[in-house]
């Protein structure tokens, strides 16, 4: 019957010995599309239906019904397209209409990184291909941004900002270009290096065991690379529970990033004795040099 906005709810009731399940069950209106502007494929109308179920509030199946028909058109070269929707509910049926105005087709708009130097405009287009991005250039810009934004910061940028894109089409030409304002900043590298709160091991052996220094780009994946290594060293003389975190300090003027570990080493956990039992052909010596400690 089209029971798209059907709500299932499972209460639990539970006494002393025995435990009552109370399944309460709304089956919605009947929900019904109509799409005016374009013919649809099977695969989208599909689409549709999926987001208007899997939704749980209408402004939320809105927008996931709109962007499954919007995908398929901006794969197609579709880059302004538009989807108006108005709602009609009477008794138990209600009806989405969507009117399709697809616009003017478009092929091979070049996206222009104004500001990019230190990252190369191929190395960005690759990022957001390789994210499957460059069609949220035109349905989600704010994803497109926000992605960039974190790419520049792993890389080292920790001061770069990234605008919206912004789309200069032409619809008389069916040309235009696609502009993501960008500043880079200064590349950060790793400053002061400091360790909190180690007694173990001194400050050479922790410092010889992470993947960073002073004066090496920053980056945060080694970053936490330093974390594991850090824990990793710890765990091998018996301290299982010590933790490690880190926190970094910005020197702007010098672009330099100053990292200060913080270590809880807890307690020290060593093995008193060893006992080896079962073994019939092989000799106790044996099996012990086989331990890893």
């Amino acid at each position: 019957e089209g029971r798209l906005e059907t709500n299932v709810r499972l209460h639990r009731e539970t006494l002393e010995k025995t435990v009552n399940l109370n399944l309460s069950i709304d089956r919605g209106p009947a929900v019904d599309f109509s799409f005016e502007g374009m013919t649809l494929t099977d695969d989208t109308r599909e689409a549709v239906r999926n987001a208007w179920r899997e939704g749980a509030f209408d402004f939320e199946r809105i927008e996931e019904a709109v962007r499954a028909i919007r995908m398929p058109l901006l794969q197609a070269g579709f880059l302004q397209s538009e989807v108006v929707h108005k709602t009609e509910t009477e008794n138990d049926q209600k009806t989405i209409h969507f009117q399709i105005t697809p616009g003017v087709r478009y092929a091979k708009i070049p996206i222009v990184f104004d500001g990019a130097s230190g990252i190369s405009a191929a190395e960005l287009s690759t990022a957001l291909d390789q994210a499957n991005l460059l069609l949220d250039l035109y349905a989600n810009p704010q994803k497109v941004m926000d992605y960039l934004h974190r790419f520049y910061r792993e890389r080292g940028y920790l001061q770069a900002s990234v605008g919206l894109p912004s789309p200069q089409l032409n619809p008389a030409t069916a040309t235009g270009k696609t502009i993501i304002q960008i500043r880079e900043g200064p590349l950060f590298t790793i400053g002061e290096l400091d360790f909190n709160g180690h007694r173990a091991f001194n400050y050479d052996e922790l410092w010889a065991t992470i993947p960073t220094s002073s004066g090496s780009s920053y980056d945060p994946n080694t970053l936490q690379d330093a974390i594991k290594a850090l824990e990793n060293l710890y765990r091998g003389k018996g301290y299982n529970d010590a933790s490690v975190t880190f926190r970094i300090v910005l020197d702007a003027a010098a672009a330099r990033a100053n990292l200060s570990f913080y270590i809880v080493e807890r307690r020290q956990s060593l093995i008193r004795d060893i006992v080896i039992e079962g073994n019939q052909d092989t000799s106790p010596d044996f099996v012990r040099r086989q331990l890893a400690f």
